[in-house]
């Protein structure tokens, strides 16, 4: 009789056979949520700049990655959206959004976390495949085979 250390290796090894390669996917969730923001992603040196007149006018790909993985919180005086703490500086928030603006970037990510990492070099790494999705409907449409 197998005992239950073999049972698990046995299962982890099954699932290794079925991992994916997920890069692709948390990019195109970074990117749409980018452009919901109003940045598009430079294909030279992987840095959003801002397509519209306001806000930022460059952000790097790392605080990028960090708007989109930040628990964003409302702010009731200014009847706007900011990102978590990191971002506020004296209470003049860096990156604010209205509530529409917030749902239409919130409901753009695939990912809840991107887990994608820029080098001073410009080569985007992957530090984990392992994602969560934002709807489970997501798991039967970019995972099947």
């Amino acid at each position: 009789m197998k005992d239950y250390e073999d049972i698990a290796i046995q299962q982890l090894i099954d699932s290794m056979s079925i991992a994916k390669d997920t890069y692709n996917l948390q990019l195109v969730s970074l990117d749409s949520f980018a452009d919901a923001l109003g940045y598009y992603r430079s294909p030279v040196d992987n840095k959003y700049i801002n397509s519209k007149s306001k806000g930022q006018p460059i952000v790097s790909f790392n605080t990028m990655v960090k708007l989109h993985n930040s628990q964003w919180y409302y702010d009731i005086d200014k009847k706007v959206y900011v990102p978590e703490p990191y971002f506020w500086r004296a209470k003049k928030y860096l990156f604010k959004l209205d509530p529409y603006s917030y749902r239409k970037a919130d409901s753009r990510r695939i990912v809840c976390k991107v887990k994608l990492q820029a080098n001073r070099f410009c080569v985007i790494k992957t530090q984990s495949d392992v994602v969560k999705f934002t709807s489970e409907f997501y798991y039967e449409y970019f995972l099947e085979d």
